[in-house]
């Protein structure tokens, strides 16, 4: 992609570890600094390319927390 003038950047959410969502403690100490950070690389990024098995007919409920409690 360096050829095309395009950069990517490989993150792996075992780099950002997160308890599965609970709005009782959003509300009471925030998202966790691990959310913050992932929720910052994503909005600094121009597109994604998420790739992910297949877990019961859907995505791996880890990656749905992830995307669900970003900020």
């Amino acid at each position: 992609m360096a050829a095309m003038g395009q950069e990517a950047e490989f993150l792996d959410l075992k780099d950002y570890p997160m308890p599965p969502y609970d709005g009782d403690i959003e509300t009471s100490t925030g998202l966790p600094e691990a959310t913050n950070a992932l929720g910052q690389k994503i909005r600094a990024a121009d597109a994604l390319i998420l790739s992910t098995p297949e877990y019961n007919g859907s995505i791996p409920g880890i990656l749905k927390t992830s995307l669900t409690a970003l900020p």
